[in-house]
Parts: structure tokens; C-alpha cells; sequence
């Protein structure tokens, strides 16, 4: 668990370096270091339950991590909706000032070159690159806070003690 909540503020640190010139290579091992730190401590907690609490304990100790899990990602996964699509309307409105946030906010992605046209594509999307960049400190706050939790915890080991 500790080693998740330091690789993974530095992991999602990185993802707001990303432009639109970066390239595959460098996007692809950004994305697989920042899963491979987040997946080394997935699943942390269910071992941690399991060695402190007592056998008919355990099941309620899995429901309420389960619960709290599934209940703060739709929080967090909705708030960072909420948070792209405030920066990006707000990103285009600054770099392509003539262009209508009415009408781009009811486009899809597959639509945007012919709403915006070639002369504003760059500017837009640099607008939404930064509306991206700007999103994922969310997660980067998210997962320097995880570290609170793992100092916090007790140490023990997970090996039966034979008698």
C-alpha cells in the first residue's frame, strides 16, 4: 500500500505533462506506469482486513471497503466530469473567442472539425489538452492523500502463526 501511494501521485504527475506532440511511445508507458503503481496496491485493503480483523468480522470489513470504494469512485469519476467539461468550454471560450460553446457542447468528438473548423482545430485543441492536463490534478491530489492512509496503518504480518 505504501509503495502505491508514492508511485502514484509521481505517476499521475506525469499524465499532466502530456501535449499533443508527445508521443505514442512516451503516452503508452505513462499510462502502464501509472495502472502498474495504482495495481500494486489495489488490493491492499481486502489483505489488510482480513489480518486485522476477526474471521466473523471480515465479511462486513469487505462490504464496507467495497461500499466506500464504489461510492467514492462515481463521486470522484462524476466530479472529474464535471471539472473536464467546465475547463474545456472555458479553454475554448479563451483561445477561440468567436467560436459558440452552445453549439460544441451539444457535438461529439467525431463532429468537432466540421462545427469548428480547420482554421480553430489547433486552438481547440490545445484548449482541450490543457482542459485534460488541468483535470488530472484531481487524481494527483487524490493519491498524494492516499499516502496519509498508508502511514497511517498498522503494521502486521499476513503469515499464519503456527503453534
Amino acid at each position: 500500500m505504501l509503495a502505491t501511494s508514492i508511485l502514484s501521485p509521481i505517476a499521475t504527475g506525469l499524465l499532466t505533462t502530456l501535449d499533443l506532440q508527445t508521443d505514442l511511445p512516451k503516452v503508452l508507458a505513462l499510462l502502464g506506469f501509472t495502472g502498474a503503481a495504482i495495481g500494486i496496491g489495489l488490493t491492499a485493503p481486502h489483505s489488510a482486513v482480513a489480518t486485522v480483523l476477526s474471521i466473523k468480522d471480515v465479511p462486513i470489513g469487505m462490504g464496507i471497503i467495497g461500499f466506500v470504494s464504489r461510492l467514492l469512485s462515481a463521486i470522484f469519476i462524476s466530479t472529474s466530469a464535471t471539472l473536464f467539461q467546465n475547463r474545456l468550454f472555458a479553454e475554448v471560450s479563451l483561445r477561440v473567442p468567436e467560436q459558440n460553446v452552445t453549439s460544441f457542447r451539444n457535438t461529439g468528438l467525431s463532429e468537432l472539425r466540421a462545427v469548428i473548423g480547420p482554421d480553430n482545430l489547433r486552438d481547440v485543441l490545445l484548449g482541450y489538452g490543457e482542459a485534460v492536463s488541468q483535470t488530472l490534478y484531481l487524481p494527483v491530489a487524490l493519491t498524494a492523500l492516499s499516502l496519509v492512509g498508508s502511514l497511517s496503518m498498522e503494521w502486521r504480518s499476513v503469515k499464519k502463526k503456527t503453534a
